[in-house]
């Protein structure tokens, strides 16, 4: 298991051109069939459609990696909700059961949960009770990967390939990211409130 098993995006680490420094703005063609994309900015998550097959995201400082994807994963939380896409339901048995089911419901069938390694499982269903020290390595037929920056309170269904959800490009202490597939490629199940 590598360092980024548990992570939501593809993380990319381009070689550093110490000529070139860090560039504010970058431009990624993107399939606009797929919009609206979940693109960095300057200061937070932006939504945004295709410009002529592309899109632009900001390579911006943040404070970890893992904070900066609990952002992407509550501005996914918060459009699925307000769009409707099906993406987000409650952290029960069956709430997960449909995140899992509206993600395969296209095509995707690779898939796996992320979660907190203390996630307290007993409280989603009593039937699934694990140790203080033991995490499920199977859930609905999904493998578990741990994920330190997610919270006890939600839980996360993902592609394994994660390039098909989008990717964090990482430039020294910043970030640019695109996500392509929020509607897609997440399905989540959670006890925070609309």
């Amino acid at each position: 298991m590598s360092e980024l098993s548990g992570s939501l995006l593809q993380v990319l680490r381009p070689e550093k051109d110490e000529k070139k420094g860090i560039p504010l703005m970058l431009e990624f063609p993107v399939n606009p069939a797929l919009s609206p994309f979940l693109v960095s900015s300057t200061k937070a998550t932006l939504w945004v459609g295709a410009r002529n097959g592309y899109v632009r995201s900001a390579a911006r400082q943040v404070e970890s990696l893992d904070l900066f994807f609990w952002e992407v994963i509550e501005a996914i939380i918060k459009e699925g909700r307000a769009q409707q896409w099906g993406n987000v339901g409650p952290l029960t048995k069956p709430g997960l059961q449909a995140a899992i089911d509206h993600v395969r419901s296209y095509g995707l069938n690779e898939l796996e949960i992320l979660a907190h390694p203390k996630m307290q499982w007993g409280d989603v269903d009593p039937d699934w009770v694990v140790g203080d020290k033991d995490m499920p390595l199977m859930l609905l037929g999904l493998p578990i990967q741990p994920a330190v920056w997610m919270p006890k309170h939600t839980v996360i269904v993902v592609p394994r390939d994660r390039e098909f959800i989008g990717f964090a490009m990482l430039i020294q202490e910043r970030v640019a990211a695109v996500v392509h597939n929020a509607s897609r490629g997440v399905g989540i199940a959670t006890t925070l409130e609309p």
